[in-house]
């Protein structure tokens, strides 16, 4: 009897749940791998005061789903409701927006990242003639990428960073040796490379280029790389 590949979901069993919808899909045994975890963080009264007054020239930048939901957290705590422009980096990021909470009505983002990167959303955002006096506000994890606030820095738009969660790695076993994991963020190859002996040992599948590159300078065979942060991406490449 052939035994159906293994696709290893490098989130915890709730976040993988689509995806390993989309995997069992395809034929494919999917299991949950939970490689990080986020730590909601105190955000001073002044960096508070900056994010919830944000008016409708100022652009606030959100890079995950979580970011969104500690914004909401944020504007909850308050009891005020969003008003400045919003860019988001992928479609994830914009579907959590758009859900909204009990108290907070779903918004559209002003901006998606064409490409779900960091750079791409900056410069995206440079070419809309954004107010050259703007506030520009990054609000997520404590040690985010630098892509954003290099590109956005480059065209002389400086960007205010406000940490709202910080990513900690967790411990547990490797995957088998030779059987895929898919990975959704650099925090997430740093996390399965401590865990493991040998990288060459366990392939991978990556969403989007930055998680591609950190998993190729690790040292993990690169499988793949889905172009869009949706299960269905996954579906097209496991149909290949």
């Amino acid at each position: 009897m052939k035994h159906a590949p293994v696709l290893w979901i490098g989130r915890a069993l709730e976040q993988a749940a689509r995806w390993a919808e989309a995997a069992q899909s395809c034929g494919c045994k999917a299991l949950a791998l939970p490689l990080i975890g986020t730590k909601a963080l105190p955000i001073s009264a002044s960096d508070r005061a900056l994010v919830l007054g944000l008016g409708a020239e100022d652009c606030l930048f959100l890079t995950s789903a979580e970011a969104v939901r500690q914004y909401f957290v944020l504007n909850t705590e308050e009891g005020v409701l969003p008003c400045c422009r919003i860019a988001v980096v992928g479609p994830a990021t914009a579907l959590s927006l758009r859900a909204g909470t009990s108290t907070i009505p779903g918004i559209e983002p002003d901006l998606i990242a064409p490409e779900n990167t960091g750079a791409s959303l900056a410069n995206a955002f440079l070419a809309s003639a954004p107010s050259r006096t703007a506030k520009l506000v990054f609000f997520g994890a404590q040690n985010p990428s630098p892509a954003l606030g290099f590109t956005l820095a480059a065209g002389g738009l400086p960007l205010r960073v406000v940490a709202a969660y910080d990513i900690a790695r967790l411990v547990g076993p490797p995957p088998p040796l030779g059987e895929l994991v898919l990975l959704f963020s650099p925090s997430g190859v740093a996390s399965l490379r401590k865990r493991v002996v040998q990288t060459s040992d366990h392939p991978v599948l990556a969403v989007g280029p930055t998680t591609a590159t950190a998993a190729h300078q690790a040292g993990f065979p690169l499988r793949g790389v889905l172009a869009r942060p949706h299960p269905s991406a996954l579906i097209e490449f496991l149909k290949e």
